[in-house]
C-alpha cells in the first residue's frame, strides 16, 4: 500500500507541477501581452486625437480663409458675406457624418447642418452631454481663449442617434 502511494507522489506532483508552471508562464505572458496592448492603445489613440485635431484645425483654417478673401476681394455689404458664409457652413459635410457648426457667445445658432433656424431651443449655454458636462459652456471658455483649442465629450451624432465621443 506504502508502494502505491508512493508512486502516486511520483506521478501526480510531476504532473501538478507542471500545470502550475503552465499556468504561471501563461499568466505572466498575458499579462505581459495586456500591459504592451495599453500602451499601444494608448499611443494610436493620441496619434488618432492629433491627426483629427489636425485636419479639423485645416478645416477651419480653409474657412477662416474663405472669409477673408470674401471680406477683401468681395464688394458686398458685410451682412450679405456674413449671411452666404453661414449659409455655406450650414451645408457643409464631411465624411464620417463630421461638420462644422457656429453659435454666438450667446447661445445662438448661427450656423449647424442638423438644427434649424437662428435660434435653438432653450439657451444651448445650458446644455450637457451625457456625463453632464456643460457643452457649450466648455465650448464658450475655449474659443474665448487666446490659444483656442479642442473640447472632447459625449453628443448624440444626428443621423444615426447613437451617443458619441466629439472633438470638437
Amino acid at each position: 500500500m506504502h508502494k502505491k502511494s508512493l508512486l502516486r507522489r511520483f506521478i501526480i506532483i510531476p504532473i501538478v507541477t507542471f500545470f502550475v508552471f503552465t499556468f504561471l508562464i501563461i499568466f505572466i505572458f498575458v499579462n505581459f501581452e495586456y500591459d504592451r496592448f495599453n500602451r499601444d492603445s494608448k499611443v494610436y489613440e493620441e496619434t488618432y486625437v492629433s491627426c483629427e485635431k489636425q485636419e479639423l484645425k485645416s478645416r477651419i483654417e480653409k474657412i477662416i480663409d474663405y472669409i477673408e478673401f470674401q471680406r477683401t476681394y468681395t464688394s458686398q455689404p458685410e451682412e450679405d458675406i456674413k449671411n452666404d458664409i453661414i449659409e455655406l457652413i450650414s451645408t457643409l459635410r464631411f465624411e464620417n457624418d463630421e461638420y462644422i457648426f457656429v453659435f454666438s457667445t450667446s447661445g445662438q445658432v448661427m450656423a449647424h447642418p442638423y438644427i434649424s433656424g437662428k435660434t435653438s431651443s432653450g439657451n444651448p449655454i445650458n446644455i450637457f452631454d451625457q456625463q453632464e458636462y456643460k457643452v457649450f459652456k466648455g465650448l464658450l471658455e475655449v474659443g474665448s481663449s487666446e490659444e483656442g483649442g479642442f473640447l472632447t465629450y459625449l453628443w448624440k451624432n444626428y443621423p444615426s442617434e447613437q451617443m458619441e465621443l466629439k472633438l470638437t
